[in-house]
């Protein structure tokens, strides 16, 4: 986002007269896209007004359908995030077995990266977003029937198929809050573009963050499987606005000659090294964020454990009493004891 904002300062020429510098990085337009720059708008592709530069009224519409979709979505993905993480806490799961549940989550995603290009470029940006909302669902009621009966290792196996279908959604999704603000920004308005990027990119990284808040609060409220299920209700909601609202050939290419092998070759040598290098960022922002913060926040600081008590509220957050003393309600302590909600506002 940085470096997109930093872009954003000036005006900046179109991929097809002027390559893009971002700091170092001097990024030449493939020929694939000088071409497509050069090419007149797709089939139902958002039409946008290149003598004002200004979004068309069929341009505005798929714009904010995708991006609404876009934000809710994301919101509900933050929020099954921490529904997850605290019930599998509360069970007594050790942190390298919850790590173990998103495992398939993060893989699938880097996979569904590769291959949404081409679902996008083939079936239009209708297909992977009701693919994504689709398969979003799926992973919601089947979060919801876990069941706390199973053993953990049938449990870990359950779950981590349910992140999986999640991290899956979470991609095809993406593929269309990344792609609209291209479609409908005019050729020679590309400052706007980047400004474009830059907004969307804030609301829903801001929208993922209200999401934890909001997973942390209806975890401690409503329970595990409600909360599912409301998140579902919020999915389902914004399905029919994709249906109706979308045109079959927005952002399908004219010629299917996309393929995966395109996809490591002809391209700059730079673009590669900025992709691999955003690998190692978010390797380093899950290492600590993912399972060891919320677990840390959550767990009760170990002078709370052991002390006399009557009741339970004569026991602070994280403890209850248990025969006069007061014992970790997960099985640890060493953190700060904080309720749910208030893990989820931090995070």
């Amino acid at each position: 986002r940085f470096c997109v904002m930093s872009v954003s300062a000036t005006e900046v020429a179109p991929a097809d007269v002027t390559p893009t510098v971002i700091g170092s990085a001097r990024l030449e337009p493939a020929p694939e896209a000088r071409q497509s720059d050069a090419a007149p708008s797709q089939p139902g592709a958002a039409q946008a007004s290149s003598s004002s530069g200004r979004f068309t009224g069929g341009a505005v519409k798929p714009l904010a359908i995708i991006t609404i979709n876009y934000l809710f979505f994301t919101l509900t993905d933050g929020a099954v995030r921490v529904v997850v993480l605290f019930h599998a806490h509360s069970k007594n799961f050790s942190t390298m077995e919850v790590a173990l549940m998103f495992t398939l989550y993060e893989v699938a995603g880097v996979f569904t990266n590769l291959v949404a290009g081409l679902v996008g470029s083939n079936w239009g940006l209708k297909t992977a977003l009701l693919s994504g909302q689709c398969l979003q669902l799926l992973g919601f009621f089947s979060l919801a029937a876990w069941d706390d009966s199973w053993s953990k290792n049938t449990a870990i196996l359950y779950v981590t198929f349910s992140q999986m279908l999640c991290g899956i959604a979470k991609d095809l999704v993406k593929l269309g809050g990344k792609s609209i603000t291209k479609l409908v920004t005019p050729e020679e308005k590309q400052g706007s573009l980047y400004r474009l990027v830059a907004l969307v990119t804030g609301m829903k990284n801001s929208s993922k963050g209200l999401g934890y808040f909001i997973g942390g609060v209806l975890q401690g409220t409503a329970g595990t499987w409600q909360t599912c299920l409301i998140l579902a209700g919020i999915i389902a909601a914004t399905i029919p606005a994709s249906i109706f609202g979308l045109s079959n050939t927005l952002g399908r290419a004219k010629e299917k000659n996309n393929s995966i092998s395109a996809i490591f070759l002809g391209y700059p040598r730079n673009l590669y090294i900025l992709s691999l290098s955003r690998t190692f960022l978010f390797m380093s922002r899950d290492f600590w964020f993912e399972v060891a913060l919320p677990y840390y926040l959550r767990s009760p600081p170990c002078s709370d454990v052991g002390t006399t008590c009557a009741v339970d509220d004569s026991c602070n957050t994280g403890t209850s009493c248990d025969q006069g003393t007061c014992v970790s309600e997960e099985g640890g302590c060493g953190g700060s004891g904080m309720e749910a909600a208030t893990v989820g506002a931090f995070m």
